[in-house]
Parts: C-alpha cells; sequence; structure tokens
C-alpha cells in the first residue's frame, strides 16, 4: 500500500535544537528568579511546564536552526501528494508558531496542559489522525520508538546506530539522517583556545624565587582547576545567550547556537567541569579554593547581569584577569608584587575594551543590535580612548616595576626587564590601530594566537623574562 502520510516531530529533527529547552534557558537568562519558578511549574507536570516556559518567553521561532535534509525530504512527501503533520512534545502554541513560518503541514499538533505529546500520546494522536492508513515517521530519539515500531517507513535523525535495534519490527525501511559530530562540538563549546588566559596562573612560579618541582605541580593543578571551571561558565554563557548569540554575525555558528550541540549536553557538562575544578582546587589548599570560589561567583554574576552593564562588564573582565594572577600565588604561597597586581588591572582592562570596541564595530557593520551590549555606535571612540590609556599605563606600570625593590627579590637581574616596556609598547599601540580599523572581529586573544606577530612579541617575552630570572649580570 502507497505510504501518503509523513508525521514529523518537531524537537532534534526539524531544528536541530529543543523547543522546550530553549524556552527554559531563554526565561532564565531574563530573569534568573525563572529557574525556580520552573521548579515549581515542574511539580505540576511537564505540560503545564512548557506552556508556561513559552509564556514567558514567546520564543521566536523565525531564528531557530532548522534541519535543512529534514525540509528537504518534506518537500519530497508534498510533491508525491502526500499529507504532513507536525508533532511535537513541545508546546502547541510553539507548533503553531512553526506552521506560521512553513506553508506544507497540513496541520500541527503539541503538547497541551494536561497532554505531553510524546511516545505512546503521540502514537496515539496519529491513529485518531490517519486512522490505521499507513505512515512515515521522522523522529530523532528512543521516546520515538513506539512510533517507529508502528510506521511503515522509518527515518531517524540521529548518529546513534543502537536506536535501529531497539526497533521491534524490522521488515521496514529504515533511513539515517546524520547529525553533527558530538565530540567536535564539545571541544568548541569549552573554548579550550580561551584557557590561554589561564597561564597567568604561571606567572607567580616564574618570578618566585624559590620555585621548584612541587611549586611547578601546583600551578599546574591550579591552572586545570581554573580552566576546567572557566570552561563551565563559558558553556552555561552559551546556554544563556542563544538568543542574541544567534542574532549576531560570528557568534551564531557557536555550537548551541548553531544547533550542531543539543542543548541537553549542558545540563550535565556544566556540572562535570565545575565540580572537577572545585575538586581539584579543595586539594590545593583552603586559600586556592576560596580564590577559585570567588571567580565562579563573580562569573556566574558577570554571565547573568554585570556583562550588561555599562564599563562595569570591562572592569569585572580585568578583575577576572587579575584573580588568576592571585590564584597562582596563593597556590604556591608567594609573595605578589603590588606593581604586578597594578599592572594586570590595567592591561586586561586594555584587552576587555579592546574587545567592546572589536564586538561594536562588527555589530554596526551588520546592523547588529544584540551584539552591542550597553553600548552604542558613538562609543567606539571612546572605547578606544580608554583601550589606548590604560595599556600606556599598563606599560607605565611594567617599567616601574623593573626599577623597583620587588623586582630586585624576585629576578636575578631584573635590568633586562627594561625590554618588556619597548615590546609590550609596540604591542598594545599596535592593537589598538587594528581594533579602531575593524581588523579584529573576534575576541583579542583568539586575534593573538592567528596574529604572527603577536606570536613573535609573546616569544619575546618569555626569553627577557628567562634572561632576567636566570642570567646574573654583575657590574
Amino acid at each position: 500500500m502507497k505510504i501518503n502520510t509523513l508525521i514529523v516531530d518537531l524537537d532534534g529533527t526539524l531544528v536541530k535544537t529543543d523547543c522546550s529547552l530553549e524556552t527554559l534557558w531563554l526565561s532564565v537568562s531574563m530573569n534568573p528568579l525563572n529557574a525556580l519558578r520552573a521548579l515549581r511549574w515542574f511539580f505540576k507536570g511537564k505540560p503545564y511546564l512548557k506552556d508556561k516556559l513559552f509564556e514567558s518567553t514567546n520564543l521566536d521561532t523565525n531564528s531557530l536552526p532548522f534541519n535543512q535534509d529534514v525540509i528537504s525530504i518534506i518537500l519530497e512527501f508534498k510533491k508525491k501528494g502526500s499529507k504532513v503533520y507536525l508533532m511535537t512534545g513541545s508546546s502547541q502554541k510553539i507548533a503553531s508558531k512553526i506552521q506560521e513560518h512553513f506553508n506544507f503541514f497540513d496541520d500541527v499538533f503539541g503538547s497541551s496542559e494536561k497532554i505531553n505529546l510524546i511516545g505512546k500520546n503521540k502514537l496515539e494522536k496519529i491513529r485518531e489522525i490517519i486512522g490505521n492508513n499507513p505512515f512515515s515517521y521522522i523522529g530523532d530519539s528512543s521516546q520515538d520508538i513506539p512510533i517507529w515500531e508502528e510506521a511503515d517507513e522509518v527515518l531517524i535523525v540521529s548518529n546513534n546506530n543502537n536506536l535501529e535495534k531497539k526497533i521491534i519490527k524490522k521488515e521496514k525501511k529504515i533511513t539515517y539522517i546524520h547529525k553533527d559530530e558530538l565530540l567536535k562540538n564539545i571541544f568548541k563549546v569549552i573554548r579550550p583556545y580561551q584557557w590561554l588566559k589561564n597561564c597567568l596562573v604561571f606567572v607567580p612560579f616564574l618570578i618566585y624565587e624559590n620555585s621548584g618541582y612541587e611549586e611547578f605541580v601546583l600551578s599546574s593543578l591550579g591552572f586545570i582547576s581554573f580552566c576546567f571551571i572557566a570552561s563551565s561558565v563559558y558553556v552555561l554563557n552559551d546556554l544563556l545567550d542563544i538568543k542574541s548569540d544567534r542574532d549576531h554575525l560570528t557568534k551564531k555558528n557557536r555550537p548551541f547556537a548553531a544547533g550542531s550541540l543539543a542543548l541537553i549536553n549542558g545540563f550535565w557538562l556544566v556540572p562535570l567541569l565545575l565540580v572537577s575544578g572545585l575538586i581539584i582546587a579543595s586539594f590545593l589548599g583552603t586559600g586556592t579554593f576560596l580564590i577559585l570560589l570567588t571567580y565562579l561567583i563573580i562569573t556566574l554574576f558577570y554571565s547573568l547581569s554585570f556583562k550588561k552593564k555599562l564599563i562595569l562588564d570591562v572592569c569585572i573582565l580585568a578583575c577576572l584577569y587579575t584573580l588568576r594572577l592571585i590564584g597562582g600565588a596563593v597556590v604556591i604561597q608567594s609573595d605578589l608584587s603590588p606593581w604586578l597586581i597594578n599592572f594586570s588591572i590595567f592591561f586586561f582592562f586594555f584587552l576587555a575594551c579592546i574587545k567592546r570596541e572589536s564586538e561594536l564595530i562588527v555589530g554596526v557593520n551588520a546592523d547588529n543590535s544584540a551584539s552591542r551590549r550597553s553600548y552604542i555606535e558613538e562609543d567606539k571612540k571612546g572605547l578606544s580612548t580608554l583601550a589606548i590609556g590604560s595599556g600606556l599605563l599598563s606599560v607605565l606600570i611594567l617599567l616601574l616595576y623593573a626599577d623597583s625593590a620587588s623586582s630586585l627579590d624576585a629576578f636575578s637581574s631584573p635590568i633586562f626587564l627594561w625590554f618588556l616596556s619597548p615590546i609590550f609598547l609596540y604591542w598594545i599601540s599596535r592593537l589598538s590601530l587594528l581594533s579602531s580599523r575593524g581588523y579584529i572581529k573576534e575576541d583579542p586573544l583568539l586575534f593573538a594566537l592567528k596574529d604572527r606577530l603577536s606570536f613573535f612579541v609573546g616569544f619575546g617575552v618569555i626569553v627577557v623574562i628567562i634572561l632576567a630570572k636566570f642570567i646574573n649580570l654583575d657590574f
């Protein structure tokens, strides 16, 4: 018998995301207290929760990452004159908005406040609509197995070949539509390139006069702990920023925003990274644990609120960099010169201003207000002035440190440190000009990783520090 009906799932199938989870994270990003409200709604049933989450967010379905392979299959069925129905566990209100977006659905059905339209409930709805007539079903998860067993044609949007083995009735056509690679996108979302910032933990080790193997091991563990905690916040931040990232010229390619990584992965990635980082910190002593806990709390408040506050956001970013420096000193129980702390604050304030300036330029060029946070186009000049001013002050502080008593205690020949000032002066001035010209379209540290001249600058800084540390010049 000819198959003339196609039933299409929504979450993870027609769209590369989960609309219910989208509304959850969007709701929390709008108001963190909504996380507690969502818990209260959950105890009234999943259908009620889904409906209330949609009401609190009014999800914009037009920006969702749709699966073009699935759309192509739908269009093929429509060409054959088949009826096509959308049936989803997400709210009926979301399903209705999807129907407004496309014109190929004969009807759409979603969860109500009383019925969660998944699994057997969905199968009952299918039989209610088409009776015992044959149908094809395209879905993505084990919840769809009862429907696949009844379907005459099975289409699976997944990389999990075990789903096929769980379908009891095998005498049917089974087609796979593969998803994006999981590990590759997990690697992207935790942003290991950002771990370069955590190398600040090693600075106290490099300048501490009693540094040895034990101090190196402690610094390395501190580095790993900072990396895990920072990555947990990166993942959380991406979950909270899904909507704004999709409106951004480059951030729209981030795994959660693009739908290449399922949102459910964020629910285990965040606690896994966070708990791992805190466990390592707990073995490094109370002081280190408190530093990392402070770092975590500040980054959480930054993600939820402070990043939207004018200038306060760049001040907090500078402080977070400096906390890494302080953490590196605490973990090996060494003193840290006030000169270096002040240098860190001004230097990383410079980088944070460059980052905001580049985001603003990219946003203006793309006519994208979502990328500007609390800044407007006219702030480009002000941010550029703040950046170069704080950058030059950091060079001055570095120069003063090279001539201070603190450097005499930490280095064999601090005279070498004088060479750091012209190196940093060159790099800061160059980066400022490149940013004002719009050449830096990403995080300045990521730009530096790809920039050959920045690589030579970094190499020069390391050489100067090694010479100052180990070469003893007696005059």
